[in-house]
C-alpha cells in the first residue's frame, strides 16, 4: 500500500506541476507580451487578447464533459492526453504565425490544462484517505496560484528582456514534455501493480447521465452544495471581469491596494483553507457557511457604496473587497465538500459541471455588466457610470449570495 501511495503522489506531483507550468504561461502569453506578441504576428490589440479568450474557451469546452470521461475511465487514463493535448497546444502557440493556429493552440492548450484541473481532483478523491482530501488540494492551488505568480512575476519580465516569448514557451514545453514522460513511466510502473481498486486504471464502479441527474436534481444536500460552490466562482469572477477595477475608481479614498489584500486573503484560504478544515475535524458546513455569508455581505455591502451620499460609503467599499476575498477563498472547502454529497463515481463529473455552470453565468453577467455600463453611460469619452449602472449588477450579486447562502441550511457535514 506504501508503493501504491508513493506512485500516486508521484503522478500527482508531476502532473501538479504541468498545471503549474500550464497557468504560468496562461498568465505570461499574451498578458505579460500583448504589445510584443501583436508586433510578432501583426494583430491588432484586440486580436492578440483574443489568444487568452481562446485559452479560456478551450477550458469552458473541454470542462463540460472531460469530468465525464474521468470518471467513466478513470484518472490514470486521462491523465496523459490531458498532458499531450497542453504540451500540442504549447507547441502551436510558440511555433505558429498563422493567427488561427495561434488561437487552436490557445485553445487547445487550455483544454488540457482543463483535463489535468479535474484530473488531479480525482486523483486525490481516489488514491488516498478522504479525510486528507482538503489538504491535498490546498497542495494543488499552491502549484496553481505558486503558476500564475510565476508568470506574472519579476523573474518572467526579466526572462523577457533577454529571451523572445517564443524561446521562453519552447523551454517551459520542454519541461511539460519532461514530465509527460515521467508521468508515462510511472503509468506504465503502477499498471503492472494496479491490484487494489484506489489505484486502477478505472473507477470499480461507472457513473450513469442517472444517477448524476438524481444527485443534482433529487438529492437537496447535493444541490445545495453545487450552488455554494458554483455561486462563488460566478460571483468573484464576473466582479474581476468588469466591476473590480472600475468601481475602485468611484470610490478615490480607497487605495488599489485592496485588491492586493482581497487576493492575497484568497490564496492564503486556498492553500490552507483545506488544512484548517482537516484540523477541525472536516467541519466542511461551518466553513461553507461562512463563505456563503461572506459573499452575502460583499454584495450588501457593494450595494450601500453605489449611494455616493451614503455616510460609510468608503467603509463599505472596502468591506466589499475583503468580503468578497474571505467568500470567494472558501471555494477550496466547497470543492472539497463536493466529495461528501455526490457518489465517488461522479465527482469529477460534478466539479467539472459546477466550473461549467459558473462559466456559462459569468459569460452572460459579464456581457450584462458591460451592456449596463454602455446604457448608463454619462458620455461618449470616458465612460462614466450612473449610479444605476453599479446598483442592478450589485442586486445579482445579492439575490446569488442570499440563495447561496439559505441552501446551505440543508447542508449536513
Amino acid at each position: 500500500m506504501k508503493l501504491q501511495h508513493l506512485q500516486a503522489s508521484s503522478l500527482f506531483l508531476a502532473a501538479a506541476v504541468v498545471y503549474a507550468i500550464g497557468a504560468a504561461t496562461r498568465v505570461a502569453v499574451p498578458g505579460m507580451v500583448l504589445d510584443t506578441v501583436r508586433a510578432d504576428l501583426h494583430l491588432s490589440a484586440s486580436q492578440a487578447a483574443f489568444i487568452g479568450s481562446a485559452g479560456v474557451f478551450g477550458c469552458l469546452i473541454f470542462i463540460a464533459f472531460s469530468g465525464w470521461l474521468i470518471d467513466r475511465f478513470g484518472w490514470k487514463r486521462m491523465i496523459f492526453p490531458g498532458v499531450a493535448l497542453q504540451v500540442l497546444g504549447e507547441y502551436l502557440l510558440y511555433s505558429s504565425t498563422a493567427p488561427l493556429a495561434v488561437y487552436a493552440g490557445a485553445f487547445l492548450n487550455g483544454g488540457g490544462r482543463t483535463i489535468g484541473y479535474l484530473v488531479l481532483l480525482k486523483c486525490i478523491d481516489v488514491s488516498f484517505d478522504r479525510r486528507y482530501f482538503g489538504i491535498f488540494v490546498g497542495i494543488f492551488y499552491l502549484f496553481s496560484y505558486g503558476g500564475t505568480a510565476l508568470g506574472s512575476s519579476s523573474l518572467c519580465l526579466n526572462l523577457l528582456e533577454t529571451h523572445s516569448w517564443q524561446r521562453i514557451l519552447a523551454d517551459a514545453n520542454f519541461l511539460t514534455l519532461l514530465c509527460g514522460g515521467l508521468i508515462l513511466l510511472l503509468l506504465i510502473g503502477s499498471r503492472r501493480r494496479a491490484d487494489t481498486p484506489s489505484l486502477s486504471t478505472a473507477p470499480s464502479t461507472k457513473p450513469s447521465l442517472k444517477t448524476l441527474a438524481l444527485t443534482l436534481f433529487h438529492d437537496r444536500a447535493a444541490r445545495a452544495c453545487f450552488g455554494t460552490a458554483m455561486t462563488g466562482i460566478l460571483i468573484y469572477w464576473s466582479f474581476m471581469g468588469v466591476l473590480a477595477r472600475k468601481f475602485l475608481a468611484e470610490l478615490p479614498s480607497v487605495s488599489p491596494h485592496i485588491l492586493d489584500v482581497m487576493n492575497a486573503l484568497i490564496i492564503l484560504e486556498m492553500v490552507f483553507g483545506g488544512t484548517l478544515s482537516y484540523l477541525c475535524g472536516n467541519r466542511h458546513r461551518y466553513f461553507q457557511r461562512i463563505g456563503a455569508g461572506a459573499l452575502v455581505l460583499f454584495a450588501v455591502t457593494l450595494f450601500l457604496a453605489t449611494f455616493p451620499a451614503i455616510p460609510g460609503r468608503t467603509l463599505w467599499g472596502m468591506t466589499a473587497y475583503v468580503a468578497l476575498g474571505l467568500g470567494y477563498g472558501l471555494t477550496c472547502i466547497n470543492i472539497t465538500a463536493v466529495r461528501e454529497y455526490v457518489p465517488t463515481e461522479l465527482v469529477a463529473s460534478v466539479i467539472g459541471f459546477v466550473n461549467f455552470t459558473a462559466n456559462i453565468l459569468m459569460i452572460s453577467l459579464v456581457q450584462l455588466t458591460g451592456r449596463l455600463f454602455d446604457s448608463f453611460s454619462t458620455g461618449e469619452s470616458g465612460l462614466g457610470v450612473l449610479p444605476l449602472g453599479y446598483r442592478i449588477p450589485a442586486l445579482i450579486y445579492c439575490f446569488l449570495a442570499l440563495w447561496s447562502a439559505l441552501g446551505t441550511r440543508r447542508l449536513t457535514h
